[in-house]
């Protein structure tokens, strides 16, 4: 299912889509090692902390404009503090697989590509824009990531501020 084109921000987001959209099939090689990392630190995060992200995403519609207003709400409360780190961007792009889970387990699977598009123009977003470009981009992410416990702490700490 996964195209390359566009920029990585839309490459990632394509290839997390579908993966999990394909969660019974053999999963599809990374197109190059950022997808790779990513996979493996959104993949780290969703199965560590379940329970979470169901609470999480409970309230995400799989129509197209509750999901985008749910997806808002829900990442507007990652970012309430204007604080950009690569444990809050791989958190985006869990939602993403969560999401993609809850389109595909509703026979919604034409959704995931409104999914798809809301998570590239969030991350387009200037606040994160500006920091990854000030921070190295993905090629830094994928260096500091390889090993995906590298972001646990973060993880541990949002979570548990993003409960509503």
């Amino acid at each position: 299912m996964f195209h390359h084109g566009g920029d990585m921000t839309e490459c990632l987001a394509l290839y997390i889509r579908d993966v999990y959209l394909d969660s019974n099939l053999p999963p599809a090689p990374p197109p190059n090692n950022v997808a790779r990392v990513m996979k493996g630190c959104v993949f780290k995060m969703l199965f560590n902390n379940e329970d979470a992200f169901k609470k999480l995403t409970e309230h995400v519609s799989i129509i197209p404009w509750n999901a985008n207003v749910a997806l808002t709400m829900i990442l507007n409360k990652v970012f309430e503090d204007n604080i950009v780190h690569w444990g809050r961007i791989i958190l985006i792009y869990a939602v993403l697989g969560q999401v993609t889970t809850l389109c595909k387990r509703n026979n919604a699977v034409e959704r995931s590509d409104d999914i798809v598009d809301f998570t590239v123009n969030y991350m387009n977003r200037q606040l994160i824009k500006c920091w990854m470009h000030a921070n190295g981009g993905w090629a830094d992410f994928a260096e500091k990531f390889e090993e995906p416990s590298r972001f646990e702490s973060w993880l541990e700490n949002l979570l548990k501020a993003l409960t509503f």
